[in-house]
Protein backbone atom coordinates (compact mmCIF):
# COMPACT_ATOMS: atom_id res chain seq x y z
CA UNK A 1 0.00 0.00 0.00
CA UNK A 2 2.88 2.22 0.60
CA UNK A 3 4.41 1.89 -2.74
CA UNK A 4 1.26 2.88 -4.27
CA UNK A 5 0.93 5.80 -2.56
CA UNK A 6 4.07 6.89 -2.94
CA UNK A 7 3.83 6.65 -6.53
CA UNK A 8 0.59 8.35 -7.11
CA UNK A 9 1.77 11.06 -4.81
CA UNK A 10 4.76 11.33 -7.20
CA UNK A 11 2.45 11.47 -10.39
CA UNK A 12 0.56 14.07 -9.04
CA UNK A 13 3.53 16.30 -8.27
CA UNK A 14 4.77 15.68 -11.45
CA UNK A 15 1.50 16.94 -13.08
CA UNK A 16 1.47 19.53 -10.46
CA UNK A 17 5.25 20.71 -10.59
CA UNK A 18 4.58 20.67 -15.12
CA UNK A 19 1.37 23.21 -14.39
CA UNK A 20 3.73 25.62 -12.45
CA UNK A 21 6.38 25.55 -14.93
CA UNK A 22 4.31 26.25 -17.58
CA UNK A 23 3.49 30.02 -15.99
CA UNK A 24 7.08 30.16 -14.23
CA UNK A 25 7.21 33.47 -14.23
CA UNK A 26 4.95 36.23 -12.26
CA UNK A 27 1.13 36.30 -13.44
CA UNK A 28 1.55 33.35 -15.51
CA UNK A 29 4.20 34.59 -17.99
CA UNK A 30 6.73 32.76 -19.22
CA UNK A 31 7.81 29.41 -21.37
CA UNK A 32 7.70 25.74 -20.81
CA UNK A 33 9.73 23.46 -22.93
CA UNK A 34 8.76 20.05 -24.12
CA UNK A 35 11.17 17.69 -25.51
CA UNK A 36 10.13 13.61 -27.21
CA UNK A 37 11.39 11.61 -29.71
CA UNK A 38 8.52 11.11 -32.32
CA UNK A 39 8.80 7.81 -34.39
CA UNK A 40 5.39 8.81 -36.71
CA UNK A 41 7.40 11.89 -38.51
CA UNK A 42 6.06 12.72 -42.15
CA UNK A 43 6.32 15.10 -44.33
CA UNK A 44 5.64 15.58 -48.19
CA UNK A 45 8.34 16.45 -50.43
CA UNK A 46 8.18 19.21 -53.65
CA UNK A 47 9.70 20.29 -56.52
CA UNK A 48 10.58 24.07 -57.04
CA UNK A 49 7.50 24.20 -59.37
CA UNK A 50 5.26 22.90 -56.35
CA UNK A 51 4.53 19.31 -57.81
CA UNK A 52 4.59 16.28 -54.94
CA UNK A 53 7.40 14.02 -55.67
CA UNK A 54 7.85 12.29 -52.78
CA UNK A 55 7.38 11.65 -48.44
CA UNK A 56 9.87 11.41 -46.13
CA UNK A 57 8.69 9.44 -43.40
CA UNK A 58 11.25 9.01 -39.90
CA UNK A 59 12.00 9.48 -36.72
CA UNK A 60 12.72 12.93 -35.10
CA UNK A 61 13.47 14.44 -31.56
CA UNK A 62 11.21 17.25 -30.71
CA UNK A 63 11.56 20.40 -29.00
CA UNK A 64 8.66 22.25 -28.64
CA UNK A 65 8.50 25.48 -26.75
CA UNK A 66 5.06 27.54 -25.44
CA UNK A 67 5.03 30.92 -24.37
CA UNK A 68 2.55 32.21 -21.72
CA UNK A 69 1.17 35.63 -21.17
CA UNK A 70 -1.26 36.36 -18.44
CA UNK A 71 -1.84 32.40 -17.94
CA UNK A 72 -2.55 32.41 -21.55
CA UNK A 73 -0.63 30.10 -24.46
CA UNK A 74 -0.22 32.85 -26.73
CA UNK A 75 2.52 31.39 -29.38
CA UNK A 76 4.19 27.67 -30.05
CA UNK A 77 7.41 26.96 -31.44
CA UNK A 78 8.73 23.12 -32.65
CA UNK A 79 11.80 22.01 -33.62
CA UNK A 80 12.40 18.70 -35.25
CA UNK A 81 15.62 16.95 -36.05
CA UNK A 82 16.78 13.47 -36.46
CA UNK A 83 16.55 11.03 -40.28
CA UNK A 84 13.77 10.19 -42.40
CA UNK A 85 13.83 8.23 -45.77
CA UNK A 86 12.61 8.64 -49.07
CA UNK A 87 9.19 6.32 -49.02
CA UNK A 88 7.47 7.45 -52.50
CA UNK A 89 4.18 8.76 -53.69
CA UNK A 90 2.87 5.51 -52.74
CA UNK A 91 4.87 5.40 -49.42
CA UNK A 92 6.51 1.74 -50.75
CA UNK A 93 8.43 3.06 -53.89
CA UNK A 94 11.49 5.51 -52.49
CA UNK A 95 14.28 5.77 -53.04
CA UNK A 96 15.63 4.27 -50.13
CA UNK A 97 17.63 7.33 -49.80
CA UNK A 98 17.85 8.93 -46.15
CA UNK A 99 17.81 12.36 -45.25
CA UNK A 100 18.82 14.42 -41.77
CA UNK A 101 16.22 16.59 -41.11
CA UNK A 102 16.09 20.50 -39.69
CA UNK A 103 11.94 21.27 -39.50
CA UNK A 104 11.12 24.37 -37.73
CA UNK A 105 7.56 25.95 -37.28
CA UNK A 106 6.57 29.04 -35.41
CA UNK A 107 2.60 29.22 -34.55
CA UNK A 108 0.68 31.66 -32.83
CA UNK A 109 -2.17 30.80 -30.78
CA UNK A 110 -3.84 34.06 -30.75
CA UNK A 111 -6.99 32.95 -32.75
CA UNK A 112 -8.89 29.70 -34.48
CA UNK A 113 -7.01 27.49 -36.67
CA UNK A 114 -3.82 28.44 -35.70
CA UNK A 115 -1.86 29.70 -38.31
CA UNK A 116 2.15 28.85 -38.78
CA UNK A 117 5.04 29.37 -40.81
CA UNK A 118 7.64 26.99 -40.86
CA UNK A 119 10.80 25.84 -43.14
CA UNK A 120 12.51 21.99 -43.49
CA UNK A 121 16.16 21.43 -44.28
CA UNK A 122 16.27 17.95 -45.61
CA UNK A 123 19.76 16.55 -47.18
CA UNK A 124 20.55 12.89 -48.33
CA UNK A 125 22.95 10.55 -47.77
CA UNK A 126 22.64 10.48 -51.84
CA UNK A 127 23.61 13.55 -52.31
CA UNK A 128 20.08 15.36 -52.15
CA UNK A 129 18.76 18.67 -51.43
CA UNK A 130 15.53 19.80 -50.24
CA UNK A 131 14.71 23.10 -48.58
CA UNK A 132 10.68 23.53 -48.32
CA UNK A 133 9.27 26.56 -46.63
CA UNK A 134 5.36 25.91 -45.62
CA UNK A 135 2.91 27.26 -43.78
CA UNK A 136 0.86 24.95 -41.07
CA UNK A 137 -3.18 25.31 -40.34
CA UNK A 138 -4.27 23.49 -37.28
CA UNK A 139 -7.88 23.32 -35.76
CA UNK A 140 -8.16 22.60 -32.67
CA UNK A 141 -11.72 22.22 -32.87
CA UNK A 142 -12.06 19.90 -35.60
CA UNK A 143 -8.44 18.09 -35.56
CA UNK A 144 -7.91 19.30 -39.12
CA UNK A 145 -4.79 20.01 -39.84
CA UNK A 146 -3.58 21.43 -43.91
CA UNK A 147 0.04 21.36 -45.06
CA UNK A 148 0.62 23.96 -47.72
CA UNK A 149 3.45 24.51 -49.64
CA UNK A 150 4.86 28.27 -49.66
CA UNK A 151 7.73 27.65 -51.91
CA UNK A 152 10.58 24.25 -52.55
CA UNK A 153 14.32 24.49 -53.29
CA UNK A 154 16.04 21.80 -54.43
CA UNK A 155 19.55 23.11 -54.96
CA UNK A 156 20.64 19.27 -55.89
CA UNK A 157 23.83 17.75 -55.16
CA UNK A 158 25.54 19.28 -52.24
Amino acid sequence: MKTKTFIMVCLLSGIVLTQLSAQNAENGNGTFTDDFVWDGYYIPVFSSNGELIDWLVGSVTVHQLYHFKDGIQVWKKEFYNGEAESVGLDWLSGTGEVFLISDHVSIPLTSVPYEGEGHINAKGNMGTHYIIFYEYVFNPITWDETFSLVKAVSPGIY
